[in-house]
């Protein structure tokens, strides 16, 4: 059943990520204010994401969420959603031209695309090494 979500999610992303990025390059970025602050929003979420990422690959998850405490899968969820978004909106909006001109739509799109494929991949590793398969046989119960 998870494979056949995995699947599913991922071809959503495939439909969603142009769609998204088109978005992006189309209506806000013609509205300066609304893109400098989602530039800035989306510059810090992917940075809070590749520093879990990293953590969570030096240490491990369950080292983590011992040293986060019960916030961590919170602070995980929302960053495993945000962080395709907020690559697209970091390449498309950024304030310096010479990066916002140089990423075409289509190809950020199917950066997102990637890294939202991966993401997902991720999150259920973490999922599955804090709470177990299907929720049972890990050393943690969720929700927390």
């Amino acid at each position: 059943m998870e494979l056949i979500g995995i699947g599913l999610a991922s071809v959503g992303g495939m439909i969603v990520a142009p769609l998204y990025c088109l978005f992006l390059k189309m209506v806000v970025l013609k509205r300066q204010r609304v893109a400098l602050f989602a530039f800035s929003i989306s510059a810090l979420l992917t940075l809070f994401s590749v520093v879990e990422a990293l953590l969570v690959a030096t240490l491990g998850p369950l080292s983590v969420r011992v040293m986060i405490g019960p916030a961590f899968y919170l602070i995980h969820f929302v960053l495993f959603l945000s962080f395709a978004p907020a690559i697209g909106c970091a390449l498309l909006l950024n304030p310096i031209k010479f990066v916002a001109e140089r990423s075409p739509w289509l190809t950020v799109s199917l950066l997102c695309w990637t890294v939202g494929v991966f993401s997902l991949l991720y999150h259920v590793y973490v999922a599955e090494a804090l709470y177990g398969v299907n929720g049972v046989g890990g050393l943690f119960e969720f929700p927390f």
